[in-house]
């Protein structure tokens, strides 16, 4: 029986002949937890500060949303050749082949960037409950934290069913890819308009 990788490769040799269309989905089908990232980039703090760029500049500054949307995906393809191309994680590649210095730096920059990103969404996901859903408990302390708390839950499941790679995490993945092209469409029918 074929591998998993023998079998990836099988398919990327027939998408590639099957044209432009097959091979871009065969791209993204193959693309899971780039678009897990895409999603934490687009969430809140991209929401926040697009809010408080508009508030700052009003429209003056809204070419600027895409074009951090475009440097995140080139730098996610830089750290996925260096991936590819050394057959080790970009940081073993980084801290071994440029610098450690530059390795640690980029290792902690990445983990700032994704509190800066992430923390937001807590705000966002216990605001829907309260204000939303169950508007008689806005001002409760005790249920902001359970809602935070079921959050972070939801999370961390979600991270170990990547580890195991559940079937729960196909379906995840794929409700986060028409959730970021649905993101990705309302951000260019903006600049569009």
């Amino acid at each position: 029986m074929p591998s998993k990788i023998d079998q990836e490769r099988v398919m990327l040799r027939e998408a590639e002949l099957g044209g432009l269309g097959s091979r871009l989905g065969t791209y993204v089908k193959f693309s899971g937890p780039g678009w897990l990232q895409s999603a934490i980039t687009l969430g809140g703090g991209s929401l926040a500060s697009s809010l408080f760029l508009g508030v700052l500049a009003g429209y003056t500054l809204l070419w600027l949303q895409p074009v951090a949307i475009i440097l995140g995906v080139v730098m996610l393809c830089a750290i996925s050749h260096v991936a590819l191309s050394t057959g080790q994680s970009p940081f073993k590649a980084i801290n071994e082949e440029i610098n450690p210095v530059l390795g640690w730096g980029w290792a902690i920059a990445t983990i700032l960037a994704n509190v800066v990103w992430c923390l937001p969404q807590f705000s966002l996901g216990t605001a829907a409950v309260t204000q939303n859903l169950f508007p008689e408990y806005k001002d409760n302390t005790n249920v902001e934290v359970l809602v935070c708390a079921i959050l972070l839950g939801t999370a961390i499941a979600v991270i170990f069913a990547y580890e195991r790679g559940a079937k729960g995490v196909k379906i995840f993945d794929n409700v986060l890819k028409v959730m970021v092209g649905l993101i990705v469409l309302s951000f260019l029918g903006v600049v569009v308009k």
